[in-house]
């Protein structure tokens, strides 16, 4: 057993980790990328993540997110 076996691990919507703004251009990605213990996953905007140890992946020069955008179905019209 590790020397953090007996830590509680709390979780946090991965959404909080997000500012105000980034919150409402996320409806425009299906996964964002988060680095959660050193690790890059793709995650939904309802998951849930450990608070310690999560990161939000942004591109270098922007610092936009980083994901992969809804496809559109083709019947919407703008």
């Amino acid at each position: 057993m590790g020397a953090n076996s007996n830590s509680v691990l709390s979780l946090i919507p991965v959404q909080s980790l997000l500012s105000f703004g980034e919150r409402h251009l996320i409806s425009n990605y299906k996964y964002i990328q988060v680095m959660i213990g050193g690790r890059i996953y793709f995650v939904s905007l309802d998951e849930w993540v450990p608070q310690s140890t999560t990161y939000i992946i942004r591109e270098k020069d922007s610092g936009s997110l980083v994901g992969i955008p809804k496809v559109s179905d083709g019947f919407n019209v703008w």
